[in-house]
């Protein structure tokens, strides 16, 4: 019982609407950007509960992400190589958005840090460039290899689709009648 309500769910109309690509993006970017808002990242750091909303958001518009690109049944909506590439670069910008925010801040944009870091030892305006870098660069590079390894994958089924061509082409003819 619980395959089939699985699979009521997975091809569903909610389903369907979730994983098309402009909402899984939406998804995405918002999730990432509201949860970098200072109010709330600090407020995620005080409660327990808020702080693993965030996560649990996090892992699943991350998965509704990918959902696209990955193209598995029985997701409705895939994205072909040039859509795929497009989506790819254009969530680059909110990590970078937030990223260079986080670097360029004239002082510490997280009140919580301030107060921490010196019990760990740390500069908050230290660690909050830190950070920001590992998301504007890390993950940035995580995007820039997705993006790269969708493109091999488009040029290799080009050559093949080419190949079959060319195989086809050569093909002697089979003409009823020529005596051949």
């Amino acid at each position: 019982p619980w395959r089939e309500a699985l699979a009521r769910v997975v091809h569903g109309r909610a389903a369907a609407i979730v994983t098309r690509p402009a909402v899984a993006w939406a998804a995405f970017a918002s999730v990432l950007v509201a949860t970098h808002a200072p109010s709330v990242y600090d407020l995620a750091l005080r409660e327990p509960a808020v702080h693993a909303v965030a996560h649990g958001l996090y892992l699943w518009t991350a998965v509704l992400f990918w959902t696209p690109l990955v193209a598995a049944e029985p997701v409705p909506h895939r994205l072909d190589s040039v859509g795929g590439t497009a989506y790819l670069l254009a969530a680059m910008v909110p990590m970078s958005v937030i990223g260079v925010w986080l670097l360029l801040a004239g002082g510490v944009v997280y009140p919580h840090y301030a107060s921490a870091a010196p019990a760990l030892g740390v500069s908050a305006a230290a660690d909050q460039r830190d950070g920001a870098a590992v998301m504007w660069i890390a993950g940035t590079l995580v995007l820039v290899v997705a993006v790269a390894a969708r493109g091999w994958w488009a040029l290799a089924r080009e050559e093949r689709r080419a190949r079959a061509r060319e195989a086809y082409a050569d093909r002697p003819s089979q003409r009823v009648g020529t005596g051949s």
